[in-house]
Formats: C-alpha cells, structure tokens, sequence
C-alpha cells in the first residue's frame, strides 16, 4: 500500500476529510485526527518527521508536538486510546 493510499484510508476512518483534517480549526476531534495521522504515518517505513509535516501541510516542529500530543493522550484518555486502537486494528 503506497502513502498516499493509506492517508485516503486514514482520511475514511477517521471520518474527516481532506480539507478539514488540513485546514486551520482546533476543535478537538480534528485535533485528534491530525494527531492520529501522524502517529499512523509515522509508523509507515521511509516515514520520518519531515514527510510527514510535509504530507500534511504542516511543519517538523508542528508534527513533532503532534506526536508528543498523541502519547500523552494513549497515556491518560481511553476514548483516544480508543479511536487509536480501532484505527490501527482496520489499516
């Protein structure tokens, strides 16, 4: 499965779409979505920082705190915990 493919099926389970996932709102489900891309992404070979904040429009610095974010929320929200397991169990 190519990057590109994986983002779309990313895109469809987490049931946003492009231009939300991308645009500037911080509501906290599309948050949480960017925050689930790039971990989902980030475990991806060839994957780093850079490609990532580069797939998502973003920058390292942004997605590096997108990462810090998403493994303080495994640790202490369920319902994240959650969204992150179901995510990944359906790639």
């Amino acid at each position: 499965m190519t990057n590109e493919m994986l983002y779309q099926k990313i895109l469809r389970r987490l049931g946003v779409t492009e231009h939300e996932l991308l645009g500037p709102s911080r509501r906290q489900g599309l948050v949480d979505a960017r925050c689930l891309m790039a971990a989902a992404l980030m475990r991806q070979p060839l994957m780093n920082q850079t490609t990532v904040a580069r797939t998502l429009s973003s920058t390292q610095g942004a997605v590096s705190k997108m990462l810090t974010r998403h493994d303080a929320l495994l640790d202490t929200d369920h319902s994240y915990r959650l969204k992150w397991q179901n995510l990944i169990n359906n790639l």
